[in-house]
């Protein structure tokens, strides 16, 4: 009806089967999704997440060295919650990751970029860092929107 067409070249399939691939599409443990990688082990994916935030934020912080501390420290809070956002969204589209995974790494990213001792909860944290907007709140209607056109 619509006339559309899979374009093979571009697509992967995620499974954790061992099978080179289905109807000609490669299949894999990681492929991309809107961007971000993604890999079948939620715990690998996790950290190459936060890894690649932390290089990031690591980048700016050196970018930033010679200014003003509450400057450096809001800029590198927006860019984590950017971050963030943009690998979030197509975790959560692709139902990889959940709420708690979204706050829990929210409240980590706070925790390093301000220096935060452990003893602190991640509950106290995100009462603080959520007086504004949750990143949750970001993710979750861009994820729904990515997860409608990619079925349509």
């Amino acid at each position: 009806m619509w006339n559309l067409k899979l374009n093979k070249a571009k697509s992967q399939v995620l499974t954790e089967d061992n099978i080179p691939d289905i109807a000609g599409i490669p299949c894999d443990t990681h492929v991309k999704y809107l961007g971000v990688p993604i890999h079948i082990d939620q715990k690998v994916q996790r950290e190459k997440c936060i890894t690649s935030i932390k290089r990031n934020l690591g980048h700016l912080r050196w970018k930033l060295r010679k200014v003003d501390l509450d400057i450096k420290e809001t800029l590198t809070c927006v860019l984590a919650r950017s971050i963030l956002t943009y690998t979030g969204t197509p975790m959560v589209a692709a139902g990889l990751w959940k709420r708690e995974d979204i706050d829990r790494l929210e409240a980590q990213l706070f925790r390093d970029v301000n220096s935060l001792p452990n003893v602190i909860s991640n509950k106290a944290i995100m009462n603080v860092a959520c007086s504004m907007r949750n990143a949750w709140e970001i993710v979750e209607p861009l994820a729904q929107r990515a997860n409608l056109q990619a079925k349509r």
